[in-house]
């Protein structure tokens, strides 16, 4: 992930909530092909109030069952 990248994600996320969303990413990490991308586009679902990491926390542990 780009430094940029993770920087705008922690403005738009806040950093314990960029920090628990690159987590899950990491546990999905070799689905995803473009983690900048992807983290660059969750950063501007949540400052639209779209997106919670407590969504994508939730799906990870539905996987895991």
């Amino acid at each position: 992930i780009a430094a940029s990248v993770w920087q705008e994600a922690k403005c738009r996320l806040g950093r314990e909530q960029a920090a628990t969303t690159l987590a899950a990413m990491l546990e999905r990490f070799s689905e995803i092909k473009s983690p900048s991308a992807y983290l660059r586009s969750l950063g501007q679902k949540a400052e639209m109030g779209l997106f919670s990491c407590g969504s994508m926390i939730r799906a990870l542990e539905a996987r895991a069952v």
